[in-house]
């Protein structure tokens, strides 16, 4: 591996490796250029001198110094409380307070500085190179797409790999990309070693050879951070030894030696990215300056500008080498997050404008309590959509335009009497509506946030209806789930990249790729102490464990502690806790001792933490210290002694090594990120600060300060509540201008934080979970045989209980040579056995016996005499019948041993045949049944086998009654469900009281019918198969035991219901929610997904579940000791502390609107409490909150709780310890990101192996996703034949143009009705909307003109055939048939919503008009059936979870949290309350409330007259769908898009992409050979289609410059004087035109022909191979085989690209190809032999006709030939006259050759044949003819063969 030089850089304008740049800072920079700003030239004197000034080695430092100044004076400006020293009024200018003079001396001296710069360097245009040419694009500055390979397409065909350029700013990266082009030597073992000496070596090009195991090198760093020797149970075995890398730089460093890099090179000063956000900042500066001074930014609340002056402060981000990385390797990401950027705005924009469309008004619209005296009426938030009249009738919503009802009737939520529905103001200062884009986009940027946005929801909901939730559902789930998780697709592939092209790691300047051999040192090291076997080293090493627990039992002391202990016994605690600190003081004296004589080993980094923590924790113990408020906080050193806990688990060990794996990056990013928060706070504090004024002290997030600001930013990242900072903004805020430029920042912070930087740390941890490139080829080839091999059969309980189990089989004798072939396996699979089995297994792994492998049964049979042998039953069944449905969410590549274990299988299923013979009643189900029983056939007929996929004896299943027997349990499942959410407990309970107690209900009485067909079904498959002791029995299946469990729980369910009509228990009832598993069993899809999501995957998750619960324990703690008993609080705000908090007062419920504030006041008693939902006093609670807030909903609330602390039993005040916040924000940063992105990673992780793609390679990844895109094309669809007629050939031109000016015109349309339908406003007036129809009208009809070109030009067949062109006829018929009536005034509500539909849906066709967008877009469909799959497994959980939910708390009184709509008393209630949760929108709140118990609620025996909750039931419910939905399936998800987007995101990989336009050329040439447009195209056509080739699909032999048109075109001149070089009048050559030979001898001579040799070559392969395709059908070769055929040759390099399987069976068939490519060469040299063997005997008779007869000399005897190996002895053959004898040419398929004249005899025009010591002999030519029509004949064979 290479050893790093410098950080990772990328290929931007300012960027180099370290090297270079300390280089060029010792370069003077006198060679000036140009002249700048068209004044200074290069020998201007102030131009000199600033270039001296600049130059001077501490200007650049200076400059950085003074950015640092501006940023702390900035930051001590906005620390007071804007409260006590509000800011300047508009009277009182810019001069203030010493801060402003400070600033406004720094920003003289920026801008002295800029114009520095400007004058040396220009300020738009580069100087002049050296050379005299402008400097339009200077080798810094170029594309972050590296530029494609230099090598051929003949290279690339060839497997030479010249590796793909990095970019200029990348260290080289080691070559360490293996392929399988060794295993072409798959005979040779000597190739095989050289193979795994590719594997064993870091790197190719590393010259270091590799060290053997017993002589290993200790690296200095590794990329997991692990030393060799420094483990143990320790922190830094955990911890990387990378320190010293970090500090290899000072701060600022590598920022200085850029500038001064940067200035060397003379790139104007706005060709750098620093330099614009320089000039902004100093601009904005001054720009505020003036505003001030003239009192303008205080009146018009102009800070903008003032903000902006931030920016110069965002020079800070280079402080280190590693945020400097970070930040290159994010802009090296910036293009293609640009582009997913721009897809996602349009798709928010599609969102936006149907929201307008369809909530318009509504959020205007609330309810008016009116007074019936008269004297005030009260506006309330709840929004309406209408009200209850005078005569108790529900009417319309009151308009305010008319002061009428409106014309659309009630809708929504009914406002009782005596209220009414009117309209009001829009909230928050009119920003939050749907009246217009902006505001409407706004609304769709929140809800795709997934957070605060379910009270948009239920607004628009109660303000419209029910159904108005599909809506934002909908945008859920595309925004959030699909499009926006193609953000973290963008950086994880392109971080992976990074990391794969330059061995270096995305967030740090180290290498990266531990062995697996190092991973398990570190595992297994222990903490390094003396040799010496001391007594104090072995008492330390025996009690190693002994600490740990005393750790634990430590930590359950401080747990044990609560609010309600007396003083006695809180001062046990802390006596316990000195005693644990003592004696932890003696583990370090022992472990000193221990460690002597090397005695500095105790200062290793396990050590020196360990004895930091005692040296710590002992300090605390001072009475004075612990006897402080601080001693809560200190305990923090005390639990940091957990982590050996963790450690110590060998399971939780390896995770968080391989998480902690590079913790430099992981700090790197949390500095990076937190930098980012601190700028971005600094700025929103110049925006916001003063501008909210809260008298209450209600609203914790004000911007008062800059730490206000800092956690106001903070909060906005997280996402959680996000919104309430943005509300209180925009509730203050005052100018329409301001209000954008707020809701932008705040809404793009957000986007950016949240969806950006929050992601990259899961891009970090996966690259700690990534394996490194040189392993992946190994583990490939050990998972290729593990595949090969039987897998060891699992000792399951039923095996055990099996009494056939102990039974020992009869089989029959086995002929070996009647063994079927495929039970041995092919050859190049014992090739990789053998590798794998001699090179890839140390001395410590067991050899897998050669009876485990089909080989070795055979070979074990042949070396015994008796073949007889016995085999339990457990061996008989067949590996792949242990998980028959483990298949992959996403194949990768078909498995090609499919057919090997196929012979296995066969083997085992005689075996078991052989058992049945010898044990016929193992074969009986029930042990009644035989598979002769005419029941047992019948049943047979109807279900496929339970187990084993098929039956020994008995019957297949019928498809056609199988699938009649299938539709009716859905139709029945369905029912069930169906009934479920109809027969709700509320309905039921309404269904008894009118009724009575009815046994026998129609609700009963279904579900016992329903429950009848189950039954049935049950029976039917047991009676066909058995229930658990048979071959295929019921129960061996996994899907069946699920079946049965719920068949169990729905008897039970029946029968509870019989005997008591009301129900026994909640629980009886909720079982009916299992009836939806039964959904699982019935699709395969379903099943693969729950078996890979829930059944696989579990063991990882449930590690990483453990890891965060782990995590949470020492927080807890630390919680416990910080905040016991300091939350509680009066509920009655006027008291100060808990003496006073008794009796009772007057309490106010307020109701506010726009002028009047009114009170009502009611008696209420004092309460002394802590709040409703969270306590941190005691372990279980502060466990319960933490584990609640590490999902990163609630934990707002709790830290502004914390921040009111005013002491043990006093009342809370506003912001009284503000910094309590900083335990929130720690936990919130390191933890709930940490915990998040862990589980996140685990899913892909977990996604990616089941997969396949986690061993892949990046050049097999990319493969894989280009052959993906290939199989998705399909030939254009044009006509047969071209029109002739010329309208018709107009229009069939401008619809096959897809860049011509009738397409560009069209795009430019559907962009402006896009605009047009922006316009849509709720203050629009109906003639504008008419004026807009009209419009719309228009532009449909230039729509429908644009479908009839294209249908007139391609006929219908070709136009219907393409999807586009189908939606094109529906949107434009379907938007004129509505619009035209709704100009005439003669439509309905329902064309006007229909309108609107198609009206938006002709702005989709953007989509298809804009590459980038068609790209993305076929792209994210393409990977719907796998995201559909998972969908497919949510719903059913989601139909599970809903009927639990209803029946549990369909009853539950509401409480805090719920309303009308917000509840579980329905089924589709509760079906939306689960999307709530699965975004962990409110759920901790939503799952406290429904544990209300009496006596605050009423309870009943009968749960139906009981509204109570339950607390186990909510626990259970609420977080196990957290965990499932929010953790899992989310994730789930995210993985998903990350496999099948990853194609779009592959920049940097050495795989050719096509583009649209070169898939286009490819299918028109295609065009004119398949004009049927059949798919296919006959042999003869392969030669001309191939030559008509060109871009990246050329393959050619002459390049197009070496052909003859090209050399005619650049050789022929015109009209000569007569010159020898002129021709003769002719075809070729016209009268008068001549050549110009020495031109066409500087052509030729340009002519590379040994690439014209390679050409040929791969032209030759390439061929043949397409006949091999062509030939295998009589249609001829398939449109994907070709262009399959040519990605092989044309795009990758197959050696690295394919898979070991596909690789081995390419191999294969390139023998083939090989094989008739030497055949073709044989037959074409025989064929050269004769023709000139005539032409010389021709041309010997032509000489005779005048000289006389020759004499013909007849050869004696016939050549020699060997069919087997083609060996022909062509000995004098080539002999010129005089020579002694005749050379020997030996011809075999893989060496063919000759030289002209060295094969034939000048004399006689004779071929000789012979040995070289035979008599020479001559051959007639028609003898030399029959020799060769043999030799043509075998090579016929070999080419049909």
């Amino acid at each position: 591996m290479v050893e790093p030089t410098s950080p990772v850089r990328g290929k931007g304008d300012d960027y180099d490796d370290a090297a270079s740049l300390e280089e060029e800072e010792q370069v003077v920079l006198t060679d000036l250029r140009g002249r700048s700003l068209g004044i200074f030239g290069p020998q201007n004197w102030i131009r000199v001198g600033c270039a001296n000034v600049l130059k001077w080695k501490a200007t650049e430092p200076l400059i950085l110094v003074g950015i640092l100044l501006s940023t702390i004076v900035m930051t001590i400006q906005s620390s007071p409380n804007v409260n006590e020293h509000p800011r300047p009024t508009a009277n009182q200018g810019y001069f203030n307070t010493w801060e402003d003079w400070a600033l406004f001396v720094l920003f003289i001296c920026f801008s002295i500085e800029i114009l520095l710069r400007i004058i040396v360097m220009g300020l738009v245009f580069n100087p002049p190179d050296p050379n005299g040419t402008t400097q339009t694009r200077s080798r810094w500055k170029s594309s972050p797409v590296p530029p494609p390979p230099t090598s051929t397409m003949a290279d690339a065909a060839l497997g030479r790999s010249t590796g793909t350029a990095t970019g200029s700013g990348y260290p080289p990266a080691a070559s360490d990309t293996l392929g399988f082009s060794t295993l072409r030597q798959a005979d040779s073992t000597t190739a095989l070693v050289d193979r795994r000496a590719h594997f064993h070596t870091p790197s190719s090009g590393d010259s270091t050879p590799p060290t053997s195991s017993t002589n290993k090198q200790k690296p200095s760093a590794l990329g997991l951070g692990l030393a060799v020797g420094s483990g143990g149970v320790g922190l830094s075995a955990a911890l990387p030894s990378t320190t010293s890398s970090a500090l290899k730089h000072t701060p600022f460093v590598l920022s200085v030696q850029q500038q001064r890099a940067k200035q060397h090179r003379q790139r104007a000063f706005l060709r750098n990215s620093w330099n614009r956000l320089d000039a902004v900042a100093v601009v904005c500066f001054w720009v505020s300056f003036g505003l001030s001074l003239y009192g303008a930014e205080a009146r018009y609340n102009l800070y903008t500008f003032r903000a902006l002056s931030v920016l110069r402060a965002t020079r800070l981000l280079t402080i280190t080498e590693g945020t400097t990385t970070i930040l290159h390797s994010l802009k090296k990401a910036a293009p293609q997050l640009v582009k997913v950027a721009l897809f996602v705005a349009f798709a928010m924009v599609m969102f936006g404008i149907i929201g307008v469309q369809s909530f318009k008004g509504s959020y205007r619209r609330v309810c008016m309590w009116i007074d019936p005296q008269g004297i005030e009426n009260i506006t309330m938030s709840q929004m309406c959509g209408g009200f209850v009249n005078a005569s108790g009738k529900p009417v319309g919503f009151v308009v305010s335009s008319t002061g009428q009802s409106s014309t659309e009737g009630p809708k929504g939520f009914i406002c009782p009497a005596p209220s009414l529905c009117v309209e009001q103001e829009n909230p928050n200062n009119g920003a939050y509506n749907f009246d217009n884009i902006f505001g409407s986009i706004m609304q769709v940027v929140i809800v795709a946030s997934a957070n605060t946005w379910t009270p948009i929801m239920y607004n628009m909901m109660d303000a419209d209806y029910f159904v108005s939730s599909l809506y934002f559902i909908v945008c859920l789930i595309c925004l959030n789930y699909w499009l926006i998780n193609m953000f973290v697709a963008v950086i994880t592939n392109t971080f992976g990249s990074i990391r794969d092209d330059t061995k270096h790691s995305a967030f740090a300047s180290t290498t990266i790729g531990p062995t697996i051999d190092v991973l398990k040192d570190a595992l297994a090291n222990r903490p390094r102490m003396s040799q010496a076997p001391t007594f104090f080293r072995k008492m330390y090493n025996a009690t190693r464990l002994f600490w740990v627990a005393v750790i634990v039992a430590d930590i359950g002391v401080q747990a044990s502690r609560s609010n309600d202990m007396t003083e006695s016994q809180l001062d046990l605690l802390k006596q316990l806790e000195l005693y644990f600190t003592l004696a932890f003081d003696v583990e370090i004296v022992i472990r000193a001792i221990a460690a002597l004589p090397d005695w500095r080993t105790l200062w290793e980094k396990e050590n020196f933490a360990d004895i930091s923590l005692a040296f710590l924790t002992s300090v605390i113990q001072i009475p004075v210290i612990r006897d402080s408020p601080a001693y809560g906080w200190l305990t923090a050193f005390q639990i940091m002694r957990f982590y050996r806990v963790i450690l110590a688990i060998p399971r939780m060990r390896r995770l968080l090594v391989r998480v902690l794996g590079t913790f430099i990056g992981l700090v790197n990013m949390i500095l990076f990120m937190l930098l980012m928060t601190f700028l971005a706070a600094l700025i929103s504090v110049q925006l916001f600060r003063g501008l909210i004024v809260d008298p209450s002290g209600g609203d914790a997030m004000t911007y008062y300060q800059i730490f206000n600001s800092f956690l106001a930013t903070y909060q906005i990242l997280s996402s959680e509540n996000w919104t309430t900072p943005l509300e209180s903004v925009l509730d203050n805020m005052s100018g329409q201008f301001q209000i954008i430029i707020a809701s932008i920042f705040l809404c793009g912070w957000m986007l950016f934080a949240y969806f950006i930087m929050i992601n990259m740390f899961i891009a970090v941890i996966n690259e700690n979970f990534a394996i490194a490139e040189e392993l992946k080829m190994q583990q490939q080839v050990e998972a290729f045989v593990k595949r090969s091999e039987p897998s060891a059969v699992e000792e399951t309980w039923i095996r055990r209980f099996n009494p056939y189990h102990y039974l020992t089989p009869r089989p029959k004798a086995v002929s070996v040579e009647n063994m079927p072939s495929n039970l041995v396996l092919p050859m190049k699979k014992a090739v990789v056995q053998e590798y794998m089995s001699t090179e890839m297994r140390d001395e410590k792994t067991p050899r897998v016996s050669s009876a485990r492998t089909p080989t070795g049964r055979v070979f074990d049979a042949l070396r015994r005499k008796d073949t007889r042998e016995s085999h339990p039953l457990a061996d008989m069944t067949s590996p792949t019948e242990e998980n028959p449905y483990a298949g992959e969410l996403l194949p990768v590549v078909e498995s090609t041993t499919h057919d090997d274990t196929m012979g296995i299988i066969s083997e085992r299923r005689a075996q078991q045949a052989d058992f049945i013979t010898a044990h016929p009643s193992y074969d009986r189900s029930l042990w009644i049944f035989s598979q002769k029983n005419p029941l047992r056939r019948f049943c047979q007929r109807l279900v496929e086998p339970a187990y084993g996929g098929e039956r020994i004896k008995g019957r297949p299943a019928v498809k056609s009654e199988k699938l009649i027997f299938q539709g009716l349990l859905l139709a029945a499942i369905i029912g069930s469900i169906a009934i479920a959410g109809i027969a709700t407990p509320l309905y039921r309970r309404n269904y008894f009281l009118e009724n009575g107690q009815v046994r026998w209900t129609w609700f009963n009485v279904t579900e016992i019918s329903l429950g009848l067909v189950f039954i049935l079904e049950f029976l039917i498959k047991v009676i066909a198969d058995g229930f658990i002791f048979a071959p295929n029995a019921y129960l061996l299946s996994i899907w069946n035991a699920l079946d049965f469990f719920v068949l169990v729980t729905l008897v039970v369910n029946v029968v509870t219901a019989l005997v008591s009509p009301d129900g026994i228990s909640r629980f009886s009832r909720a079982l009916k929610a299992l009836r939806a598993l039964r959904l699982i069993g019935l699709s395969p899809q379903i099943r693969n997904t729950f078996y890979n999501v829930l059944i696989v995957g579990a063991g990882r998750i449930l590690d990483a579940s453990i890891l965060a619960v782990l995590y949470i324990i020492p927080f807890a703690v630390w919680g416990l000791n910080i905040f016991c008993g300091a939350l509680y609080s009066c509920n009655d705000s006027s008291v100060n502390n808990k003496a006073e908090c008794a009796g009772e007062f007057f309490a106010n419920a307020t109701f506010i609107d726009s002028t009047v504030t009114t009170d009502w006041s009611y008696l209420t008693p004092r309460v002394w409490a802590n709040p409703t939902v969270w306590t941190f006093d005691n372990f279980r609670g502060s466990l319960l909150i933490l584990f609640e807030i590490i999902s990163l909903e609630g934990w707002i609330n709790v830290m502004e709780s914390v921040m009111t602390i005013n002491g043990i039993d006093q009342q809370p005040q506003p912001n009284s310890q503000q910094f309590n916040a900083l335990f929130f924000v720690a936990y919130n940063l390191i933890g709930a990101v940490f915990i998040l992105t862990l589980f996140v990673s685990v899913i892909i992780e977990n996604f990616t192996r089941r997969s396949g793609s986690l061993l892949l390679t990046t050049e097999q990844r990319q493969w894989i996703d280009l052959r993906k895109l290939i199989l998705h094309q399909r030939p254009a669809k044009r006509p047969k034949v071209v029109p002739r007629s010329p309208f018709r050939k107009w229009c069939f031109d401008r619809a096959n143009a897809k860049k011509g000016w009738w397409a560009r015109s069209m795009t430019v349309l559907y962009c402006l009705h896009t605009i047009v339908l922006m316009t849509q406003a709720a203050s629009n007036s109906n003639n504008a909307d008419q004026i807009r129809n009209y419009v719309f009208l228009g532009f449909t009809l230039i729509f429908l003109l644009d479908v009839m070109v294209r249908l007139i030009g391609l006929g219908w067949n070709s136009f219907i055939q393409n999807g586009w062109n189908v939606f094109d006829i529906v949107v434009v018929v379907g938007t004129l048939a509505t619009t035209i009536p709704i100009l005439f005034k003669i439509s309905n509500q329902s064309a006007i919503q229909l309108q609107k539909l198609f009206l938006v849906s002709i702005a989709f066709k953007l989509v298809q008009k804009n590459d980038a967008l068609n790209e993305l877009f076929k792209t994210a469909a393409a990977s719907l059936p796998a995201i559909a799959n998972i969908f497919a497994l949510w719903l059913v959980l989601f139909l599970v979870w809903a009927i639990f939910y209803v029946e549990v708390f369909g009853l539950t009184r509401w409480v805090n949290n719920e309303t009308h709509n917000q509840n579980y008393s329905s089924f589709w209630r509760a079906m939306v309350m689960l999307v709530l949760a699965s975004t962990g929108e409110g759920w901790n709140n939503v799952m406290h409330d429904y544990t209300i118990e009496s006596p605050r609620c009423t309870a009943s025996p009968n749960y139906l007259l009981s509204d109570c909750g339950s607390s186990g039931w909510s626990f259970a419910l609420f977080i196990s769908w957290n965990v499932l939905s929010m953790y899992l399936i989310t994730n789930l998800i995210l993985g998903a898009v990350i496999e099948n987007f990853s194609f779009v995101f592959q920049i940097y990989g050495k795989v050719q992409t096509i583009n649209r336009e070169q898939m286009r050329g490819y299918k028109k040439v295609w065009q004119q050979f398949d004009p049927n447009r059949t798919g296919y195209m006959k042999k003869k056509d392969i030669v001309s289609f191939l030559g008509k080739l060109s871009g990246i699909f050329e393959v050619k032999i002459y390049r197009t410059e070496w052909q003859l048109p090209a050399l005619w075109a650049a050789t022929i001149e015109g009209p000569t004087d007569g010159s020898p070089s002129t021709f003769a009048p002719s075809r070729k050559f016209p009268h008068g035109r001549t050549v110009d030979l020495p031109r066409l001898h500087r052509c030729l001579d340009a002519v590379d022909y040994a690439e014209v040799t390679r050409r040929k070559h791969v032209y030759n392969r390439l061929y043949h191979e397409a006949m091999i395709e062509a030939e295998a059908s009589s249609k001829g070769i398939s449109f994907r085989s070709m262009l399959l055929l040519l990605a092989h040759y044309c795009l990758v390099h197959d050696d690295n690209a394919l898979q070991l399987e596909e690789a081995l069976a390419r191999r294969e068939k390139l023998e083939k190809v090989m094989d008739r490519v030497n055949a073709e060469n044989v037959r074409g040299l025989f064929k050269t032999i004769v023709h000139r063997r005539k032409f010389l005997a021709y041309r010997e008779r032509m000489r005779q006709e005048t000289t006389g007869v020759p004499e013909i000399v007849v050869d004696s005897e016939p050549p020699r030939m060997s069919r087997e190996g083609l060996h022909i002895d062509l000995s004098t053959l080539a002999t010129p006259p005089g020579s002694p004898q005749g050379s020997r040419f030996n011809l075999t398929p893989g060496s063919v050759g000759s030289d002209d004249d060295d094969y034939f005899d000048r004399s006689v025009g004779s071929i000789s044949v012979g040995s070289p010591t035979a008599q020479r002999q001559s051959i007639s030519a028609e003898d030399g003819e029959r020799v060769v029509n043999e030799v043509s004949a075998h090579c016929q064979t070999i080419l049909s063969g």
